[in-house]
């Protein structure tokens, strides 16, 4: 898509502002429906695209995606299950790793964004009163922060049940530039109009409420069977016995609490994540599988 102050005959006409809010809310539909013709089984597929395509529309080169939700199965540091996936792969661990570790209790900024408990709020780490020099005193900063020449930050959190809550980390890093009121407006309004998305995210970690974590092997699977391929299919994908896949799908449909293939589709389509509350729980009788999924 082109530069945003690109004229066009059908803008030429518009003021500045205008021409910028038009283009602003094309660049948001268009990445809307991009995500809607994306199939369920390439969730992180999407999760990637829609760091890639909105960095690239705000000119940064770093991104990152937080799924988190307190006091469930598979809870680590602060009583919070968390999963992590960043616009590059190889600054994923470091970063789980950091959030686990430190940020989750040491970071102030991570603690005004959590205490937030509003369905869908932003956070911008430059413009509340006197943080910047908060965060830069706090141990996180120093042991964490500095190494990634971070300079501004925007959060933007969408709880999608009661517990569960989806974060989008947009960072500035190396360049002394923050992020401006318009940028922070278009980076709400693309991810404000996306409910279906977070959600799905989150349910293919296993963190809303009621459900259980995933593991990464689980995952993987996950996503295997959110397509039309059989499980023998499927296991010859993963270089897996049948066996070994019917035992981790059962596992998978016992943390998602549904009954087979056709309760985890029905599950990917139900949008109301209030439901999976009132879900009774689905008693399979399941051994844990000695492979493992490669990666």
């Amino acid at each position: 898509m082109p530069h945003p102050l690109s004229l066009n005959p059908e803008t030429a006409t518009l003021e500045r502002g205008e021409r910028l809010f038009l283009w602003q809310s094309q660049a948001a539909h268009t990445l809307w429906d991009d995500l809607a013709d994306i199939p369920a089984s390439q969730i992180d597929f999407a999760l990637h695209y829609t760091l890639t395509t909105l960095c690239n529309w705000l000119r940064i080169e770093s991104a990152f995606w937080v799924g988190t939700s307190p006091d469930i199965p598979g809870s680590r540091q602060g009583g919070h299950s968390l999963c992590l996936q960043a616009i590059n792969p190889n600054e994923s661990k470091f970063l789980q790793d950091c959030f686990l570790t430190s940020c989750i209790k040491t970071d102030p900024f991570w603690a005004t964004v959590t205490a937030d408990r509003a369905s869908f709020h932003i956070h911008h780490l430059r413009s509340l009163p006197g943080n910047s020099q908060t965060v830069q005193q706090s141990p996180y900063y120093q042991i964490w922060q500095k190494s990634i020449e971070l300079y501004d930050r925007v959060c933007v959190c969408f709880q999608v049940d009661d517990r569960a809550t989806s974060v989008f980390h947009f960072d500035i890093r190396s360049t002394r530039r923050t992020f401006t009121c318009q940028e922070i407006e278009w980076i709400a309004y693309a991810l404000r109009g996306i409910k279906w998305f977070h959600r799905e995210l989150l349910l293919s970690h296993g963190l809303l409420n009621g459900l259980t974590r995933l593991t990464p092997s689980e995952r993987r699977l996950l996503q295997g069977l959110l397509t039309d391929k059989r499980e023998k299919e499927i296991a010859d994908f993963y270089q897996l016995t049948p066996a070994t896949v019917h035992q981790y799908a059962k596992i998978i449909y016992q943390k998602l609490k549904v009954n087979g293939r056709t309760g985890l589709s029905a599950l990917w389509l139900n949008r109301s994540s209030r439901l999976l509350s009132t879900t009774p729980p689905v008693n399979h009788s399941v051994t844990q599988p000695t492979a493992t999924l490669p990666s």
